[in-house]
């Protein structure tokens, strides 16, 4: 009997992207606006530079340097979206996002005022390795959401709404040097850490 030699055939590559998140700027304002997967990015920041990375199969379009930028807006669509910021930047931060259980990290210091709008779902804001020197609004919408703040200090006034769900909050070795809040909105929530907190916070529904 006649043997046959064996053959190998590539296949195509089955790899999905979680996710594409174009970047745009226009004038000193840097657009970062995500699609309706998961999207997952880390933002270097040094100065006026920013550099992008996709992390989780996440694809940058539109470049991933940057450099002139005073402003960061990042638009993102639902899923479980990530945006991690690492660095020294001095201008304004926006994130937006409708729902999905996603996470928003600061990490370094911070100049400008920072806004935070996660929309539904159990999402989770976290600060830390830092000066804030800019006010920081955050609307962390319905949801068990999750609040940490570490090592940091804050300039102006903080402002953090959990709303509605069973929220978890964790503040360890943190200055407020004006009057700020957290609130654990209608339905509370718990407080896990409390260590080192100084300064005028006011900690409301929260036990």
């Amino acid at each position: 009997m006649k043997r046959l030699p064996l053959r190998c055939e590539l296949l195509e590559d089955r790899c999905q992207p979680a996710g594409i998140v174009t970047a745009s700027l226009v004038g000193a304002t840097l657009t970062l606006t995500g699609d309706d997967l998961a999207n997952q990015i880390n933002v270097f920041l040094n100065g006026d530079t920013v550099n992008i990375v996709g992390k989780e199969l996440t694809v940058i379009v539109g470049g991933t340097n940057f450099s002139g930028v005073s402003q960061i807006d990042v638009q993102l669509a639902g899923r479980n979206d990530e945006v991690e910021f690492v660095g020294n930047f001095d201008g304004d931060i926006q994130v937006q996002d409708t729902w999905g259980k996603d996470k928003v990290k600061l990490k370094g210091n911070y100049g400008g005022a920072v806004t935070v709008d996660l929309g539904v779902g159990g999402d989770r804001f976290e600060a830390e390795r830092g000066t804030f020197s800019g006010t920081i609004q955050v609307d962390l919408g319905s949801g068990n959401d999750r609040v940490e703040l570490e090592k940091a200090t804050f300039v102006a006034a903080v402002d953090i709404d959990a709303g509605s769900g069973r929220d978890r909050l964790e503040l360890e070795k943190v200055n407020f040097q004006v009057a700020s809040s957290v609130d654990g909105g209608s339905e509370g929530g718990f407080v896990k850490k409390w260590k080192q907190v100084r300064g005028p916070i006011a900690i409301l529904n929260f036990t």
